[in-house]
């Protein structure tokens, strides 16, 4: 196990990320060294204290798409988090479960925590006439929030 070629990273709520390396890196290799890496987060723990004043939105969808607010998020949620065992703080970019049905077309209706998809295909024989667009909305704002800043 070369620990030179880890990441130097030194975060103040998880003092203790290179012993958690050790683990993971260890679990790679078949290997245990005092006890297999666990990670954990509760359901939807993101919303349990969602940050409504860092910046106004007309509706759902705007929120969803503004990646400036999706980092403000993050950033906010990992003041006092204790991160325990081998969990990480982890950026998830998020336009909901069904977002990739909408790189195809349709629809996405945006809530509080998820989002709904309304499906364009009523039969399965107009699935040969699916095809991704790279100029939809949702294409483009996943990128963004991928790729932001």
């Amino acid at each position: 196990m070369d620990k030179s070629t880890w990441w130097n990273v030194e975060l103040e709520t998880k003092p203790d990320f290179e012993k958690a390396m050790e683990r993971i890196y260890a679990w790679y290799e078949n290997e245990i060294i005092d006890r297999v890496p666990i990670r954990f987060s509760s359901h939807n723990e993101q919303n349990e204290h969602i940050v409504t004043d860092i910046k106004h939105h007309k509706n759902y969808e705007e929120r969803w798409f503004d990646a400036e607010y999706q980092i403000d998020l993050f950033l906010s949620e990992l003041k006092n988090k204790k991160f325990l065992a081998e969990t990480m703080p982890v950026y998830f970019p998020n336009l909901g479960p069904e977002v990739y049905s909408a790189f195809y077309g349709g629809e996405m209706t945006y809530k509080e925590v998820t989002s709904y998809y309304s499906p364009i295909i009523k039969d399965w024989d107009e699935m040969a006439g699916l095809k991704l667009n790279r100029k939809s909305k949702f294409w483009l704002n996943w990128k963004n929030l991928l790729t932001w800043p």
